[in-house]
């Protein structure tokens, strides 16, 4: 039987070396990561943009409130009055037309159909 040298068994062993400690690094760092608990993120359904619509005809009107009617129309409380969308057309209800009071700051749909405006 054949006695090999210390020498080559050294040799051999450093370069082993790194790769063991790369190895080593790797097992150690793949454990910590797996204790850490699991946390999902869910985006915040309110904040997805896909909900939302713009609407450009209320810009610079000071939007107030809002409200739905039984019939799905939009009614929009802002600083000249009320503005109504049935999903096509816009309607304006202010003091020139013959909306009372301005600002509008509150708006409710009633059951029957009736929306009404506090200001």
């Amino acid at each position: 039987m054949k006695h090999r040298s210390s020498y080559s068994d050294c040799y051999r062993l450093s370069r082993s070396f790194p790769i063991c400690a790369v190895l080593l690094f790797v097992l150690l760092l793949s454990r910590s990561l797996a204790i850490q608990s699991y946390l999902p993120t869910r985006p915040d359904p309110v904040l997805e943009s896909w909900r939302w619509r713009s609407f450009p005809e209320l810009k610079g009107l000071g939007l107030r409130c809002m409200a739905e009617d039984r019939d799905g129309r939009m009614w929009f409380g802002t600083d000249d009055g009320v503005r109504c969308y049935d999903g096509m057309d816009w309607t304006a209800y202010t003091p020139e037309n013959g909306l009372p009071g301005a600002p509008v700051n509150e708006l409710y749909a009633g059951e029957n159909g009736s929306v009404y405006a506090g200001s």
